[in-house]
């Protein structure tokens, strides 16, 4: 069973004047609280005026809160459709390693140069409106960089190369890292394939097992 501990404050819901939940104010709220070092935040508590929010407002807070403070960055085996996250569910989890091009840059877990302050959807977000663009969300963002905004475009594609390169740096290292021709075509096949598509394990068997 775990147990929560350390300082996890209630979070206030900020309101615009004519009654709807402020995004821009709930954001800095939770950058300022994390930034203080906190363990955990409590949303919708008696201090988040829960009590006069509507259903949808509740859900809107909640999904803001989750996606602020990090959806992270898996990185797992999935078997038959389904990722392995180990027994206590945290195998899965690839978010707070150190991370090609996140130097200087804050992880939500309050240390530098992780993964997730990179390629993590919050930190896309982040850095598209640190760098002067306009929009709601990490979604926005992508759409914007599909549309083909310069800005939007150069941003995702920094979290790509982020991404791409920290996962190079765990799949080529040791005696695998002087093999990439014989490794690359099946590496990049396997990472393009769906997530959901039967997943063989009887094809990385030896022959002899297999017969």
């Amino acid at each position: 069973m775990n147990v929560l501990h350390g300082i996890v404050p209630p979070l206030l819901t900020p309101m615009l004047q004519d009654g709807a939940v402020d995004h821009d104010s709930l954001d800095r709220l939770i950058d300022h609280l994390l930034d203080a070092g906190v363990h955990g935040i409590f949303p919708l508590g008696s201090s988040g005026q829960v009590a006069y929010l509507t259903d949808a407002e509740r859900d809107d807070v909640v999904r803001r809160t989750v996606e602020r403070l990090g959806t992270g960055v898996g990185g797992c085996v999935v078997v038959d459709g389904r990722p392995l996250t180990g027994r206590h569910h945290v195998a899965g989890g690839i978010a707070h390693i150190p991370a090609v091009g996140a130097d200087g840059l804050r992880c939500p877990c309050g240390r530098d140069a992780h993964l997730e302050a990179t390629a993590a959807g919050p930190a896309i977000h982040r850095r598209f409106v640190a760098l002067g663009g306009v929009a709601d969300d990490t979604r926005a963002v992508v759409a914007l960089a599909v549309s083909g905004d310069p800005l939007a475009s150069r941003v995702v594609r920094e979290a790509a190369v982020s991404l791409g390169r920290t996962i190079a740096g765990i799949v080529t290292a040791g005696g695998v890292a002087g093999a990439p021709s014989a490794l690359g075509a099946s590496v990049d096949s396997s990472v393009a394939s769906p997530v959901d598509s039967p997943f063989d394990l009887s094809a990385a068997r030896p022959q002899e097992e297999r017969s």
